[in-house]
């Protein structure tokens, strides 16, 4: 595949990686501990945690914990869809290259955002790329490699 992003000498595409939220503190902060992990260039990538209108142990943990996160509250809790409405508008009028969508009980490997932007950059009609899912209780068995859509 190549080179990961961060060791070619383009510009690498600005990404908004955005994660919705509602309790669940634990799975939260890890998902949170992997994605600050990614290797990413720090500057082209911006995290989103929309907080569904959690109790306030969330709020606290995550500022405590990722200072460099964009968090975003909701009063109550919006849902699935509204909660990533919110940071898909945020993302759209901050003019990123990329989108990313995660669950907050993700865990992510490293070079998950580097593989998912080359394979958006190699084929630009692509409206969609998706990473290969792993169940959560048997990390060596594929769950999802993604589907093929077409209009």
């Amino acid at each position: 595949m190549g080179l990961p992003l961060v060791e070619q000498n383009t510009a690498v595409p600005r990404v908004c990686l955005i994660i919705t939220a509602w309790n669940q503190v634990a799975k939260t902060v890890a998902c949170l501990e992997t994605v600050f992990a990614l290797a990413y260039a720090p500057k082209a990538l911006e995290v989103v945690l929309i907080d569904n209108g959690s109790q306030p142990e969330l709020a606290i943990a995550v500022k405590q914990q990722f200072p460099h996160l964009t968090y975003m509250r909701h009063e109550q809790n919006r849902g699935f869809a509204g909660g990533y409405n919110s940071g898909l508008r945020y993302a759209l009028t901050h003019s990123f290259d990329y989108i990313c969508l995660l669950n907050n009980d993700t865990l992510v490997a490293p070079d998950m955002l580097s593989h998912l932007v080359e394979a958006a950059q190699a084929e630009p009609s692509w409206g969609v790329v998706s990473a290969k899912v792993y169940y959560a209780d048997d990390r060596q068995r594929i769950w999802t490699v993604g589907e093929r859509v077409s209009p």
